[in-house]
């Protein structure tokens, strides 16, 4: 896949985030931040290798922040 960007701010989302996203392994910029996103973080986002920008906050996540996240070396930004 070729995504490198999906920004989704403010728009109504709700729900879990789907694992599935860690199958956009081009993806650099995740902003999902202001909807009504609950649950976890996907326990794969580590996955995300090329991720420099990553915004979750202003939804209502729980649950600790997966082990992998850790792997995201490219990761400038980071709002949960």
């Amino acid at each position: 896949n070729n995504v490198i960007k999906l920004a989704l701010e403010n728009s109504g989302l709700s729900g879990r985030i789907s694992n599935a996203v860690a199958s956009l392994t081009s993806l650099e910029t995740l902003h999902l931040r202001d909807n009504n996103l609950k649950g976890s973080i996907p326990y794969d986002i580590g996955k995300l290798l090329n991720l420099s920008s990553l915004q979750l906050s202003h939804n209502f996540l729980t649950g600790s922040i997966p082990p992998g996240f850790f792997n995201l070396s490219k990761l400038e930004m980071m709002h949960l």
